[in-house]
């Protein structure tokens, strides 16, 4: 599973706000708790540069099944 700052590496840090969040950092650790999606994050989906980390960050925070976080199926 990523940590915070697996995931903050991936994101544009500007700390534009168009997510709603204050800092990248902190759109990072709502990232990793599942209360904002991957899509939220305007420049990251907007921006061809940023296109290879979209994908990872996808691949990442994308849950497999009906397994959560703590392995017990829901």
């Amino acid at each position: 599973m990523a940590n915070v700052m697996e995931i903050y590496q991936l994101l544009p840090k500007t700390n534009c706000k168009e997510c709603g969040k204050s800092t990248c950092m902190a759109f990072a650790v709502d990232l990793l708790a599942r209360k904002v999606k991957v899509e939220d994050c305007p420049p990251l989906v907007k921006e061809d540069k940023h296109k290879a980390n979209y994908k990872k960050l996808s691949e990442m925070i994308t849950p497999v099944g009906d397994v959560t976080e703590t392995g017990l199926i829901r």
